[in-house]
C-alpha cells in the first residue's frame, strides 16, 4: 500500500495567487508581441501552421534558456520550466 498523497493544492492556490496577476501581465503582453509578429509573417505569405508550430518551438527554446540561465546563476534548484517538444 502507498502512502496517501497530501493536498498541496490549497497551499500552492496561495502561494501562486500572490504572482498569478503579474504573470498573467506579462504573458499578455508576450501574447501581443507574438500576434504582432504573426501578423508581418501573414504579410509575408507565411502559412498559419507553420507560423505556429515555429514560434511555438521559439517560446520553449526561450523558457528552457531563461531555465539555464536562472540556473547558471547559482540557483542550483532544478527548473519546473524544462519543456519537451
Amino acid at each position: 500500500m502507498g502512502r496517501k498523497q497530501k493536498n498541496h493544492e490549497p497551499v500552492m492556490d496561495e502561494i501562486f495567487g500572490a504572482w498569478e496577476w503579474h504573470i498573467f501581465q506579462h504573458l499578455q503582453s508576450a501574447d501581443r508581441m507574438i500576434a504582432k509578429a504573426s501578423e508581418e509573417a501573414t504579410m509575408f505569405g507565411v502559412p498559419a501552421p507553420y507560423r505556429k508550430e515555429y514560434i511555438r518551438n521559439k517560446i520553449v527554446d526561450m523558457i528552457d534558456q531563461i531555465a539555464e540561465r536562472r540556473e547558471g546563476e547559482g540557483n542550483n534548484k532544478p527548473s519546473l520550466w524544462r519543456v519537451s517538444v
